[in-house]
């Protein structure tokens, strides 16, 4: 077991790092996907190590859903 809570803090530090989510999402991610296999696991850790993938922030997001 304490090698899949390794690999689960490894997924949180490149969620942090890659996908740009805060502690809470991450804890959420955390809780939705605990019952997954270490396989599971690390497919989905190599998966978010190779791609980054932020979060639109920008001013024109915000106005295009404004406008909807």
């Amino acid at each position: 077991m304490k090698s899949k809570a390794f690999i689960l803090r490894q997924i949180g530090e490149l969620l942090e790092k890659n996908r740009g989510l805060c502690e809470e999402e991450i804890q959420q991610w955390y809780k939705d996907n605990e019952s997954k296999t270490v396989y599971e696991l690390l497919t989905f850790k190599k998966q978010i190590s190779q791609s980054k993938e932020y979060q639109d922030v920008s001013c024109m997001k915000w106005f295009r859903d404004e406008e909807q």
